[in-house]
């Protein structure tokens, strides 16, 4: 090649041999290619046709063993007394052809020099393929019989095998497993709910807010909205409008439109976010921010109360602007926030707990009632000893649970400063919720032990136990919806529990 290449006397000899030498490489190389390709495609032609062989030497027809059998039946000098019973498959040979031949006492001496189990004639009979039929123990059962071996599995506690010693035993069934679940959080922890209508609210430590359809309990919206865990949400009856607050801001969002949050509101009022969202600790807050300790819509879904530590104020979402501000007293610090009806749709009654700061377990739950959207309230400071940690309200009472495990109803109608304690025997609570299950006004407790228990009050001087759940779990959140006469119930797991 470089006595070739050196004998060229111009760059126009060197390009027609070049060119000619790739075109005869390429060439070369499909050539090549074409011929490895046939190869093997011959082998793959010569393995199928071996496979073939072996599976005619290997199969025999049914019909063709049965007419086998027949013949060397009439032709056995055994063959009248033959149990048919004792007649065996054909197999390969690994007896003698008078053993493969002739049943009878043949097969009898065999069975002790040959390892192999006979297969009764019987099992000839074509069989369906066995189906992956999950019944709970990893066995599988032929799919006319699954119908009754799942039922009496179903009845059997669940198993498992210790895969250090073989040995299988039976576990305790996950108490919650027997609720169905509403599962999409990606972190274990549900944090806040909230229910109207068709939709259930939860957030989580996850960030994400998400929309449950209670009609199919399908999760049809999420978003991340926060980047911390998000600790209170709020739907407005128009089931389309939702507030979610986490740390020192609050997002609105439309689940029915878009993932675009509407509108960001710090709990300093300002409406544009100020500060860019990240992990912070507690003494990172900003000075001009505070914790948001609540969040609650009127009832005609308008106007967002948002309540931090030292204020609540008022939002008007229709010009989504700031309408008041209610200043707590300059000893006590608010905690949490419900707007429930008065009277008629043109009022409202903003119960707000406050605690005082120097002393833990002196707590007043003020009643503040106006018109809907006014900046004037008129307010009754309503005492509840031992301090208040969760309390749930309607139109006419108010459920508070306290710092000492007990809870108290207060008549918001009679007289909101005589209290009915509650308190059965061994119970601690933590949250309560209030709402209509069978057509019955009920309200719902859980203790620190992940107790759930319903009670019925209604225009009774004592409260009746009508159902008890032992999750065994941490409840942190509780709603009720009294459009579908369900509860619901989030734990520091990943689902949500349908309790009710």
């Amino acid at each position: 090649m470089e006595t070739l290449v050196q004998s060229c006397r111009s760059a126009e000899e060197y390009k027609y041999i070049l060119s000619n030498l790739i075109n005869f490489t390429i060439e070369r190389i499909a050539n090549m290619s074409q011929s490895e390709n046939e190869l093997k495609r011959e082998v793959q032609a010569l393995s199928q046709t071996v496979e073939d062989m072996k599976g005619m030497h290997m199969t025999l027809n049914e019909d063709e063993i049965n007419d086998i059998l027949e013949m060397t039946k009439s032709a056995s000098p055994q063959g009248e007394n033959v149990n048919p019973a004792a007649k065996t498959k054909l197999r390969r040979r690994t007896s003698t052809p008078n053993d493969l031949l002739y049943g009878g006492p043949s097969v009898e001496k065999s069975k002790s020099a040959c390892n192999l189990t006979p297969v009764p004639e019987d099992s000839y009979e074509y069989r369906e393929a066995l189906k992956d039929v999950n019944v709970g123990n990893g066995a599988l059962v032929r799919a006319d019989d699954a119908e009754s071996v799942l039922s009496s599995v179903e009845a059997q506690p669940s198993s498992s095998m210790d895969v250090t010693t073989g040995d299988t035993r039976r576990l305790a069934a996950n108490p919650t497993d027997r609720y169905q679940k509403l599962e999409g959080h990606e972190k274990t922890g549900v944090t806040t709910l909230d229910t109207y209508g068709d939709i259930l609210m939860s957030g989580g430590r996850d960030h994400f807010i998400r929309a449950w359809d209670l009609r199919t309990h399908v999760n049809h919206w999420s978003v991340h909205a926060h980047a911390y865990t998000v600790n209170h949400v709020a739907l407005a009856s128009d089931e389309r409008i939702v507030a979610s607050a986490a740390a020192f801001s609050t997002r609105i969002y439309d689940i029915r439109d878009n993932q675009e949050c509407l509108k960001v509101v710090q709990s300093s009022g300002l409406v544009e976010e100020m500060y860019v969202e990240k992990k912070f600790k507690k003494n990172e807050i900003p000075k001009s921010e505070t914790m948001i300790e609540g969040l609650a819509w009127d009832p005609d879904g308008f106007f967002l109360y948002i309540a931090t530590r030292n204020y609540f104020r008022v939002w008007d979402l229709r010009c989504l602007r700031c309408v008041g501000c209610f200043v707590a007293p300059v000893s006590s610090r608010i905690q949490n926030i419900k707007v429930v009806p008065y009277q008629d749709d043109s009022h409202v009654r903003v119960l707000v707990n406050h605690k005082m700061r120097d002393d833990d377990t002196q707590t007043y739950l003020y009643s503040y009632i106006g018109d809907v959207g006014s900046i004037e309230f008129s307010s009754t400071a309503i005492p509840v000893n031992n301090g208040l940690t969760q309390f749930a309200a309607t139109d006419r009472n108010a459920f508070v649970c306290t710092t000492d495990g007990k809870m108290n109803r207060y008549s918001l109608i009679d007289s909101a400063r005589e209290a009915q304690v509650w308190s059965p025997d061994g119970s601690n609570f933590t949250h309560v919720a209030e709402g209509v299950f069978n057509g019955e006004r009920m309200v719902c407790t859980a203790t620190e032990t992940g107790i759930v228990n319903t009670w019925e009050y209604g225009g009774q001087q004592s409260m009746i136990q009508k159902d008890s759940h032992d999750l065994q779990t941490e409840v942190k959140c509780m709603a009720a919806n009294s459009n579908h006469g369900t509860l619901y119930v989030g734990t520091n797991q990943r689902e949500i529990l349908k309790i009710i």
